[in-house]
C-alpha cells in the first residue's frame, strides 16, 4: 500500500500533476468519469499482448497459449477481433523481442507493479527487460489518436525508476534506464536513455517538489498543453481559461510568421478547451438543473430512418419500383474488405481496381513524419 499521508499519484497522469499540483484536489472531488471505449480497447489490447509475448519469448507453451487466447476470446471477442488486433500486437512483440535480444545475459518480465520510490506513486510496467548493467521498460500505447514520445516522458520515466528501484538495487551494478513507447497502430517507436545519475536527478528536482506541494496542500496551478489534455477538470478551470486566452492587444494589428506559429501551437488546446467548457455546461444544465445565463439544454432534432430495409426495399418493388430505384449497392470500404478477405489476399483479387486518391494538402505540426508539401514550389518547378 502506499504510504500514509500521501496523495496516490499515477504515473499516467503524472504530466498534470508535476506540472500543475493544485489539479490533484480538484479532480479527486470530480465526478467520477466512467470507462470509455478507448480504455476498455486498451484493456483488451494489453491482455493478449500479454499472452503473445509470454507465449513467444518465455514459455513457448503451446497449451498454455492456447487456453490463455480461449479466456481472451470469452472476456473480449465479443467486441473486439482477436486477428485484426493480432496483426497490430505483432509489432510490439518484435520490439520487446528486439530489446530482448540487445542485451547479453538480459531477463523479461511482464506486467511487474512497481514502487518508483516516489512516496504515492506506483505504476505497473508491460515489459521489463533486466540486464546486469541496464533496464528497458517498454510501454504499449493502443491507441492511434495521440502520437506520444518516450523523450521527457514522465510517466516512463517514472516507471523507469520503479525498476531501477525493484531490479537496479537487487543487481547493484545497473548504470543505465532506457524507457521506450510502442504505438504499432501509428507504426510509431520512440525510446530515451538515460544514466541513473539523470534519472535520480529528475526526480529530486522536477516530481519530488510537486509531490512536496501536494502534500503541503499548496494550490499551484501550471496549466499547459500536457497538463490539460486529460484533466477531469479542464473545462472549468480558470487557470486553463486564462493560460488560453491571454492577450497584449498593444501589439501590432497583422501577426508575424513567428507569432502565427506560436498560435497555431494553442489551436488543439483552445478547441479541446471549448469542447470542454460546453461539456461542463451541458452537465451542470441537464444533469444537475443549474442555470447557464443565456443557454439551456432541448431535445435533439430527430431524423426519419427506415427501420426494416429489407423490407421496405421489396414492398417497394412489389408495388412497381425497380431495385435499382429503392437502393444503392455500394463496395464496403478497403479497412473492412481485409478483414473479411485478408491483408495480404486483397491486393491479389482487386489491385487492379484499386487506387489511391491524392490527400487534401493538410496543416500538421513539424514532427508529423510526411515530407512537406508547396503549391508555390511545386509552380516554380514546373516553370523553372
Amino acid at each position: 500500500m502506499p504510504p500514509k499521508g500521501h496523495a496516490t499519484l499515477g504515473p499516467s497522469s503524472s504530466a498534470r500533476w508535476i506540472s500543475c499540483p493544485a489539479s490533484v484536489e480538484l479532480a479527486a472531488a470530480a465526478p467520477p468519469e466512467g470507462p470509455s471505449p478507448h480504455a476498455e480497447e486498451g484493456t483488451a489490447a494489453h491482455a493478449l499482448a500479454e499472452i503473445e509475448v509470454r507465449h513467444e519469448l518465455i514459455t513457448r507453451d503451446d497449451a498454455a497459449h492456447a487456453a490463455a487466447l480461449a479466456g481472451w476470446d470469452k472476456k473480449f471477442a465479443h467486441t473486439y477481433d482477436r486477428t485484426d488486433m493480432l496483426r497490430h500486437i505483432g509489432k510490439y512483440v518484435d520490439q520487446v523481442r528486439a530489446a530482448l535480444d540487445s542485451v547479453p545475459h538480459s531477463v523479461l518480465l511482464l506486467e511487474q507493479r512497481m514502487d518508483t520510490g516516489v512516496p504515492g506513486v506506483w505504476g505497473t510496467g508491460d515489459a521489463v527487460v533486466v540486464s546486469p548493467t541496464s533496464v528497458h521498460v517498454l510501454d504499449l500505447k493502443y491507441g492511434q489518436g495521440v502520437r506520444v514520445d518516450a523523450a521527457g516522458n514522465s510517466q516512463l520515466r517514472l516507471y523507469g525508476l520503479g525498476a531501477l528501484r525493484e531490479f537496479g538495487d537487487l543487481l547493484g551494478t545497473v548504470e543505465t534506464v532506457t524507457v521506450s513507447i510502442v504505438q504499432p497502430r501509428l507504426g510509431a517507436f520512440s525510446s530515451e536513455t538515460l544514466t541513473v545519475e539523470e534519472l535520480e536527478k529528475w526526480r529530486d528536482t522536477v516530481v519530488m517538489p510537486s509531490v512536496e506541494k501536494i502534500d503541503k496542500g499548496v494550490r499551484q496551478f501550471g496549466p499547459s498543453e500536457a497538463a490539460c489534455r486529460w484533466c477531469p477538470v479542464a473545462g472549468e478551470c480558470r487557470a486553463r481559461r486564462d493560460y488560453l486566452v491571454a492577450r497584449d492587444f498593444g501589439a501590432p494589428e497583422v501577426l508575424q510568421d513567428t507569432e502565427i506559429a506560436h498560435e497555431l501551437t494553442r489551436v488543439a488546446q483552445l478547441r479541446h478547451w471549448c469542447d470542454a467548457l460546453e461539456k461542463v455546461a451541458f452537465s451542470r444544465i441537464y444533469e444537475e438543473d443549474r442555470d447557464i445565463p443565456g443557454f439551456k439544454v432541448v431535445a435533439g432534432r430527430g431524423r426519419r430512418v427506415v427501420a426494416n430495409p429489407p423490407a421496405a426495399i421489396q414492398t417497394l418493388i412489389d408495388t412497381g419500383f425497380t431495385a435499382e430505384q429503392v437502393a444503392e449497392f455500394k463496395i464496403r470500404p478497403i479497412g473492412q474488405l481485409e478483414k473479411l478477405v485478408g491483408r495480404k489476399e486483397l491486393p491479389d483479387l482487386i489491385g487492379q481496381y484499386i487506387e489511391k486518391k491524392e490527400g487534401k494538402p493538410a496543416l500538421v505540426a513539424d514532427s508529423d513524419p510526411r515530407p512537406p508539401i508547396s503549391r508555390a514550389a511545386s509552380a516554380a518547378e514546373d516553370f523553372g
